[in-house]
Parts: C-alpha cells; sequence; structure tokens
C-alpha cells in the first residue's frame, strides 16, 4: 500500500504534529479540517498503522506515529533538496564536482576554499583527488574530475585551458644531521653532485620533467610526502615546497641549503580545464573563491 503515499499526506501528518492539533493544522495550511483528517486516514491506511489514538476529544499520537514521525520529516526534507538540486542543475549548476590537486598547491588556501565551498553549494557533492606529478592532469583527462590544480610545466601540457593561480617558491633542503647540512656556505654544483638527490616521478615513465635536477645519483619518489619523509631521514637533499617545509625548518629538523651559481626557481600553478568540458556555475564560484584566497594570503 506504500504505492498510495504522498508527499502531501506526509506534510499534513507533519503540521498537525507542528500545530499540536488538527484543527490547529487546518488552520495553518488552510484546509477544510474535514480534509485534514482525511488525509491523515489515506496515510494511516497507507501505512498499516494508527498515526492517532483517537479515543480521547483531541487525538493523540500513537508511539507509532512519533516514530513515523521522524521519516516523515527526514523524507519531506529530502524531497524539498531534490527539488532545489534539480531546480538549480535546470539554471546551470553541475549535479557534482571533482578537484584534483597537486599538493604543491598550499593545503590552508585549498581547504578554506572547499570549506566556503561547502556553505554555498552543501547540496553538490565533491570528489577531491590529491596526487603529485602527473596525477592531477592524469585525472583531469579521464573525466574523473572537471578541474586540476598543478604546475602546467611539469607535463608540457598545450591543449589544455589553464587559468594562472599563483607562483610556488621551491626551496632547496636537506636533512640538518646530513652531511651537506655541514658544508660551508654556499653550497656549490659539485657538492651537490656527490649526494643523492630525490626526485618526483609519476610512476607512469610519462613525465619527463627535469626542471631543478642536478645531481647523477638521484632516488624517484612519488609524493612530496614521501619524499619529505625521505628528507627528514637523511637519504639525501632536495627542491621542496616552502610552505610544504616550513615547519620542519623551523623546527631545525631540516636545513635551507643556499646555493652557489644556481638560481632559485619558483613553479607557476594553473587550475586547468579540458576545453570541451567548460565550468557550470559551481566550478566559475569555485574558482573565483579560490583566487580570492590567494590574494588573501599574499
Amino acid at each position: 500500500m506504500l504505492d498510495q503515499l504522498t508527499l502531501d499526506q506526509l506534510r499534513i501528518f507533519v503540521a498537525i504534529a507542528d500545530a499540536g492539533s488538527f484543527s490547529a493544522a487546518s488552520r495553518k495550511l488552510m484546509r477544510a479540517q474535514s480534509a485534514i483528517s482525511q488525509s491523515v486516514r489515506s496515510l494511516e491506511d497507507a501505512l498499516g498503522v494508527a498515526l492517532f489514538d483517537r479515543a480521547t476529544r483531541i487525538p493523540q499520537m500513537t508511539e507509532a506515529g512519533r516514530s513515523i514521525l521522524i521519516d516523515a520529516r527526514r523524507i519531506i526534507n529530502l524531497a524539498d533538496a531534490l527539488r532545489v538540486r534539480t531546480r538549480r542543475m535546470a539554471e546551470g549548476l553541475e549535479p557534482e564536482l571533482g578537484l584534483a590537486i597537486d599538493p604543491l598547491f598550499p593545503p590552508a588556501i585549498a581547504m578554506d576554499c572547499l570549506a566556503a565551498f561547502e556553505r554555498q553549494f552543501p547540496t553538490i557533492p565533491m570528489t577531491v583527488l590529491t596526487e603529485s606529478i602527473g596525477g592531477p592532469e592524469r585525472h583531469l583527462r579521464s573525466g574523473a574530475v572537471q578541474m586540476a590544480i598543478y604546475a602546467l610545466e611539469t607535463t608540457g601540457a598545450t591543449d589544455l585551458h589553464a587559468d594562472f593561480l599563483m607562483d610556488v617558491e621551491m626551496v632547496p633542503v636537506v636533512s640538518a644531521r646530513h652531511p651537506l647540512a655541514a658544508l660551508p656556505e654556499p653550497v656549490g654544483r659539485e657538492d651537490l653532485e656527490q649526494f643523492t638527490q630525490i626526485v618526483l616521478t609519476s610512476g607512469s615513465g610519462q613525465s619527463g620533467w627535469t626542471r631543478g635536477v642536478i645531481s647523477p645519483r638521484i632516488w624517484r619518489v612519488a609524493d612530496l610526502r614521501t619524499r619529505l619523509a625521505f628528507l627528514i631521514a637523511g637519504f639525501g637533499w632536495s627542491h621542496m615546497p616552502a610552505h610544504f617545509v616550513a615547519a620542519p625548518l623551523a623546527e631545525g629538523t631540516l636545513k635551507r641549503l643556499h646555493l652557489h651559481g644556481i638560481p632559485d626557481f619558483s613553479l607557476r600553478v594553473y587550475l586547468v580545464q579540458q576545453f570541451s568540458r567548460p565550468p557550470g556555475i559551481a566550478a566559475r564560484w569555485l574558482i573565483e573563491r579560490l583566487k580570492q584566497g590567494i590574494a588573501e594570503q599574499a
């Protein structure tokens, strides 16, 4: 009999609970009390249980009624959310959104912007994937996400739409216990070449990005967190995003190397999309919020 259940019946049932009586619900909904009573009878028939005890002058909600009231409110809320979501989809709002982020991008900015996104678009499911070199672009091209944040030069792609976001400073660091840390500064190329350099790899063998690679002795890892762990453990040296190593530098776990004859560099980070998938309302909002967050941090 549940196929005879209607949202209108549930709304009337909830209105009676909120108003305190059939007559009060009748006035609130501006419907005849007889229509209110008939709707409740139909709801009880559809559910197969009595929602009200009518033995007294003013019907009292039964234990079953109080239990079903919780579900009725949930169903009504879901129906209202569905109505809002479908209306906004018709207006150009995405049904869901996916974003791939290279940890190169400062997480504090990303978290702040995503929290603001959740407040602005609470009904939109969001998928956030974090992966280093090559990963964000792979997710973008596969269609798993609509947007990706990474340094475009790491893949060399020229067929994607890219919005510049920020420059991320890369700093050479080494464990404070590593022999490099004890050398007189500034440290030269010949010094760096004697020790292992820890570099990032996509793991797919597709990325030939070699910027900042100096030493012939190389260990490759797939993500920044692993590289940081190897650095702290004293396996070698590397260029790292300044924000990523700020804490271990302040604690003295890592030491920043001052180099001679090797220029400092930054990586230009972009928000990247496919031309065939232009951003909708929510994506455009998030893009602007990211730019605002970066400007506030500058």
